[in-house]
Formats: C-alpha cells, sequence, structure tokens
C-alpha cells in the first residue's frame, strides 16, 4: 500500500498534467479559431512609400540630383533633404516645396524633412506655416530638435516684434506694452502684451491702426481666441459687420472658456441681423422679375421674419414685393394713395401665408 506521502506527490502530478493538457488544448483552440495577423514589416512599409513618392516625381516636373528609383530607400529621407537643399541653394524654392510636399503626401514623415520645410517656407515668408512647424516640433521628445525649436520660434517672435515696431512707429504710436525683444515666456506673455497694446491703440479710437497690428501678428501664426475675438470686434467698429460675423463664428466652433463664449453671443446679437439686412437687401436689388426668382426672394423674406420677428424691414419689404408683384397695370382709382398701406399689408400677409401653407402641404 503506498505512504500517505506517496498518494499526495500522485495528485500533484495528476493535477499538473491536466492542467497542462487544458492550458495546451485551449492555445491550441485560440490558434485556430482566431489566426494572430502580425503586423506589416517596417521595411516593406518604408518600401512601399518610396515607390509611390517615385511615381509621383515621376509624374511632376521635378529634375532630382540624389533621390532616383534605383537609390536606396531606407536612406530616402535623407536623399530628399540634399535636394531640397540643391533647390534652395539655386533659388529655386518653389521646387523645393513641391518636393517636400509630394514626400509628406506619399508618406514620408520625420523631424529633419520638418525641419527643411520650415527653412523653405521662411524663405517664401509664409511665416504662420514655419510657426506650426516649429510650435510641433517644440514639444518633440527629442531634446536637440525640442531646443531647435525653441531657438527658431524665439527669433521668428523677434521678426514679428521688429516688424510690429516699425510699421506702429510708421504711424505714429507710441508703444506702450509690446517689448523690444520676445519675453522668457515667449508665447503666452507676448500674447497677453500684444492684447493690451491693442487695447490701448482702439481705445485712442486708431481702429485701421488696432486691426493692423492683430493682422500682423497673424500674418506670424501669433493669434488665440482672444486676439481674434478682438479682430472681431474692430471689424465691427469699422462696419465690416459681416467679416466680424464670421470671425466671431469660427471662434464659437473652436475650444474657448465659457466666458468668452457667452462674451461672444452678446456681441453678435446686434449685428447678425444687420450682415442679413444687407443680404436680403443685395438680393432684392439684383432680382429679375420672373415668377420664379419672385418665390425664392419670398421665402427667404419669410425665413428672416421668423429669425427676428422684432424686426420691421423684413416684413415692410415682403409687403412691397408682393404689392408690386400683384398689382395689374390698370389704372387705380383715386383712393389708391391712401389704400396703399393697406394694400401693402393684404398683399405681404397673404404671401406669407402661401408659403407657410405649402410649407406646412409638403412636411
Amino acid at each position: 500500500m503506498p505512504s500517505a506521502l506517496a498518494t499526495i506527490s500522485q495528485k500533484i502530478r495528476s493535477l499538473g498534467i491536466n492542467a497542462f493538457h487544458l492550458y495546451r488544448d485551449a492555445i491550441h483552440h485560440q490558434n485556430y479559431s482566431k489566426p494572430k495577423l502580425l503586423p506589416a514589416s517596417k521595411k516593406s512599409k518604408k518600401r512601399e512609400v518610396f515607390n509611390k513618392l517615385c511615381e509621383s516625381i515621376g509624374a511632376s516636373d521635378l529634375r532630382l540630383s540624389y533621390f532616383t528609383e534605383t537609390a536606396n530607400y531606407s536612406d530616402a529621407d535623407n536623399l530628399i533633404c540634399m535636394d531640397v537643399i540643391n533647390f534652395v541653394e539655386s533659388g529655386s524654392l518653389d521646387q523645393a516645396l513641391i518636393l517636400l510636399d509630394l514626400s509628406k503626401k506619399a508618406g514620408f514623415r520625420s523631424n529633419r524633412l520638418d525641419v527643411n520645410r520650415a527653412r523653405v517656407l521662411m524663405s517664401l515668408e509664409r511665416y504662420a506655416e514655419v510657426f506650426k512647424i516649429w510650435i510641433r516640433l517644440a514639444k518633440s521628445e527629442d531634446e536637440m530638435v525640442k531646443k531647435r525649436a525653441a531657438t527658431q520660434l524665439r527669433k521668428l517672435l523677434n521678426l514679428f516684434l521688429k516688424s510690429a515696431y516699425a510699421m506702429l512707429k510708421l504711424h505714429q504710436w507710441e508703444i506702450q506694452y509690446l517689448p523690444m525683444k520676445a519675453p522668457d515666456e515667449v508665447i503666452i506673455e507676448l500674447k497677453i502684451l500684444l492684447i493690451q497694446e491693442t487695447t490701448a491703440i482702439r481705445e485712442a479710437k486708431r481702429y485701421q491702426l488696432a486691426l493692423m497690428l492683430l493682422e500682423k501678428a497673424l500674418s506670424f501664426g501669433l493669434h488665440s481666441p482672444e486676439t481674434d475675438h478682438m479682430r472681431a470686434q474692430i471689424l465691427a467698429e469699422l462696419n465690416r459687420i459681416e467679416e466680424a460675423t464670421i470671425l466671431w463664428n469660427k471662434v464659437l466652433a473652436g475650444d474657448i472658456t465659457e466666458e468668452l463664449h457667452n462674451t461672444i453671443l452678446e456681441h453678435l446679437k446686434p449685428y447678425e441681423v444687420r450682415v442679413d439686412v444687407q443680404k436680403v437687401s443685395d438680393l432684392i436689388k439684383n432680382m429679375d422679375q420672373s415668377d420664379l426668382t419672385y418665390s425664392s426672394t419670398v421665402e427667404t423674406l419669410v425665413d428672416h421674419i421668423l429669425m427676428y420677428p422684432n424686426c420691421k424691414y423684413f416684413k415692410e419689404e415682403l409687403d412691397t414685393l408682393a404689392l408690386k408683384h400683384h398689382e395689374t397695370k390698370s389704372v387705380q382709382d383715386e383712393n389708391f394713395d391712401e389704400n396703399a398701406s393697406h394694400r401693402k399689408s393684404i398683399a405681404g400677409f397673404d404671401a406669407f401665408l402661401s408659403v407657410l401653407e405649402k410649407r406646412y402641404e409638403s412636411s
């Protein structure tokens, strides 16, 4: 008879074997029921991108010295950059940018390519695009790239300040807040100082100059929801209402604070109807006398009456348009003048009801 120790040992061995079999069977079932898909080889992906770029270059007018179909695709980034530098040194900036664009579209991505793009765009004075590249590279995990991006951002913003100073002095404005050189907290602090300087210019009622300063900052990529809101305010003060409302709505569509959101909504209220009044006025002025154009104009007027029930303009235009469309060419009676207002109201009301009835029937 086996000892108690031997019995226990045998049971443990049996349990271990059974557990192993269960584990093996589970793995076997998993492997056959759900085949494992291996990720595509990075080497294969790079070759595919290389071939795609070769096709794009072949269909273009580019003549390259380094990047060719017979080149080693693993060294493609380096070859592209060498051709970009070659174009830049020969003064063919547009060709350099085309090559960079084709490379990006094909799927090439690297910090080195971004740096070269920034250089080309800088030479083309497309500062806002340069700003975006350096902002992105400033978040790089590569410390060398990060440091270089910070340096280039400071240079770019110093260029903006130099340009802004020259413009403001030319227009005889005594600068109060903008520094001569970019501050330590480059972006955040400079945006605050920009708003302060623009506010001072606005308070002096030099709206055009204030707008010029904000547009100069925008051309360098230096803007924020707050500066865009201020730019919209100045556009409204210059009676460029439609541009202001478009800009305000663009800011509202972005990620902004609740306070700014509510502030913009309050600014929009008195201007929205003015923009639509101008649009409808232009529509009526340029409409022909066909029934089709008349019907579409009436539809527009009804929409605006429903949208702005307290605005008399749309109702008055509907009354006038409806009466003009329906009145006959026969000679009116002598009481026409004293009944004109009543006739207009009836005609406009009939036109309004007709549109609503059609909409009700079609719904």
